[in-house]
């Protein structure tokens, strides 16, 4: 069976919430550009549309805001990934020992990890990564195999959970983020 996990962590759990913070204003400030992007694309008759919707008189960055949370709500939701709208991130935890391994859902390509994670990625599908031991390498194929990989079985002593970091999808979508959004996007300024 091929093991392919190219983008994973260790990180102490005494670690894990320092670890989740670091990483969620990273993907908030991403999520920002992205609604920037899709703010800057709305049409005008999107705009007039909206308006005439509300029975109440919202400012244009409301509305506009609005309107880009909507669009990329509904590509979170879609099972094809759409880049461009494209906010959600999720990691999967699995704790054990004194150790949590996170394996992320999400666009992870240029996301910066905090100095106590510890690259652990794994592949036995083509050579190994030149930049870790013939050891160290065996000890992730063993850790990842003990944990949930290889035979599909996982270890009695590693717990897997999943933390949403950004979820649109959920059915009342995000919260936390929708709320950030709307702080950073919409101009609170009186007319």
């Amino acid at each position: 069976m091929s093991t392919r996990i190219h983008y994973a962590w260790r990180v102490p759990i005494n670690k894990l919430n320092e670890t989740f913070d670091h990483v969620r204003s990273q993907l908030y400030d991403r999520g920002e550009v992205i609604l920037r992007m899709a703010i800057n694309n709305i049409t005008e008759e999107e705009l007039n549309k909206r308006k005439e919707s509300y029975r109440f008189e919202f400012s244009e960055s409301y509305m506009k805001c609005e309107i880009a949370l909507e669009k990329v709500k509904e590509a979170s939701k879609s099972i094809e990934r759409n880049p461009m709208f494209d906010v959600d991130f999720v990691f999967n935890v699995w704790l054990n020992g004194d150790h949590a391994y996170l394996i992320p859902i999400g666009e992870c390509k240029d996301l910066e990890m905090p100095e106590w994670a510890e690259d652990y990625s794994y592949w036995n599908s083509s050579d190994k990564d030149e930049n870790v031991t013939e050891e160290e390498w065996d000890a992730r194929e063993a850790k990842w195999d003990e944990i949930n990989c290889g035979e599909g079985v996982h270890s009695q002593n590693a717990r897997r959970l999943c933390h949403s970091i950004i979820d649109l999808s959920a059915k009342l979508g995000d919260f936390d983020f929708v709320y950030e959004m709307r702080k950073r996007l919409v101009n609170r300024k009186k007319k």
